[in-house]
């Protein structure tokens, strides 16, 4: 793989990740799960949602061989 192809298909999965959590947000605020109006105005609440959706993301992605998982790992070291 080249620098050109890895970056496209990092950012064609970006664009789903970007659709991923527009259906999330839409889901959350219409599922009750939380009231609003019990949060400040303030980033708390989208954090808190952030983490949540990074924890979907994180196992949508994940890798399914050792060798992707020990590639994955040593990114992470770098990030």
């Amino acid at each position: 793989m080249t620098k050109r192809e890895f970056r496209i298909k990092t950012r064609r999965l970006y664009k789903d990740c970007s659709k991923m959590l527009d259906a999330r947000i839409e889901k959350i605020l219409n599922s009750g799960c939380i009231d609003l109006k019990d949060f400040e105005d303030n980033y708390g609440l989208p954090k808190a949602f952030m983490t949540a959706f990074g924890k979907e993301i994180s196992f949508q992605y994940r890798p399914l061989t050792e060798d992707l998982k020990e590639t994955a790992k040593n990114i992470e070291v770098f990030m």
